[in-house]
């Protein structure tokens, strides 16, 4: 029953935390071979006014490897889940020498409710993400591979007096690349559509073929301005 709050003068800068932590930490064998047992929760947690239902976390080290399993609980519908590990040697002395990641990212539904509280320009956001990822690899290159989806989004941009609706975007993951396979918007009685290929290496941008689409979009309805947009665009090539 740690209070978060009592770690404040340690966050600086950082968003509010309000909630209570439970943490046990098991500790066996030799400084050349430990056994080392983390077992982390807490109950509901408020980060900036906006409060969690908890988070879980497992995590053992034994036998030169280092696994985990952690449970980011939004509410009773939406979760992110994390498991995986990685073979980690410890030496006294030495850095510690890192092998092949393996990690799984999973969750059925994440809102993105949470982005109202970075500006307050946004309102009205109505979208989950779900994925399903593996990431593999060196610590210091992991490879993400599979599928990011956002569905039946919503967003109001104050700025604009537009709201944005039906947001629609699935994410394809490669080693090497990303696949932007569906992405539409709708605005007004218009909407605007894209897809296409984005090409990586080593996380930079090294060619993209993208093809996006608009027609009637409505981008702006304000007392003084109201303007739609129609039209193609299409981005091939590197940056």
């Amino acid at each position: 029953r740690l209070a978060l709050a009592d770690l404040r003068p340690l966050l600086e800068e950082e968003p509010e935390v309000e909630g209570q932590v439970d943490a046990t930490v098991k500790v066996l064998g030799t400084i050349t071979n430990p056994d080392v047992t983390a077992n982390l929760t807490t109950g509901p947690v408020t980060v900036a006014g906006q409060t969690y239902a908890g988070l879980s976390l497992q995590s053992v080290y034994r036998g030169e490897r280092l696994d985990l399993n952690l449970l980011v609980q939004q509410d009773e519908r939406h979760s992110l889940r994390v498991d995986g590990g990685l073979p980690l040697v410890l030496k006294p002395g030495a850095s510690p020498v890192l092998g092949e990641a393996k990690f799984l990212v999973h969750s059925d539904g994440l809102s993105l409710a949470f982005l109202e509280l970075f500006s307050r320009e946004v309102k009205e956001v109505r979208e989950t993400v779900s994925m399903d990822v593996s990431v593999n690899g060196p610590v210091q290159a992991l490879s993400p591979s599979g599928s990011i989806r956002l569905q039946q989004g919503n967003v109001y941009i104050k700025k604009l007096g537009q709201a944005f609706s039906d947001i629609n975007v699935a994410l394809q993951l490669e080693s090497q690349r990303i696949k932007l396979s569906e992405f539409s918007i709708h605005s007004g009685k218009g909407e605007f559509t894209g897809n296409g290929v984005i090409v990586l290496k080593q996380y930079q941008v090294e060619n993209l073929d993208l093809t996006f689409d608009a027609k009637r979009f409505r981008v702006i309805s304000t007392r003084e301005y109201h303007a739609a947009l129609s039209g193609q665009l299409r981005c091939v090539g590197s940056l």
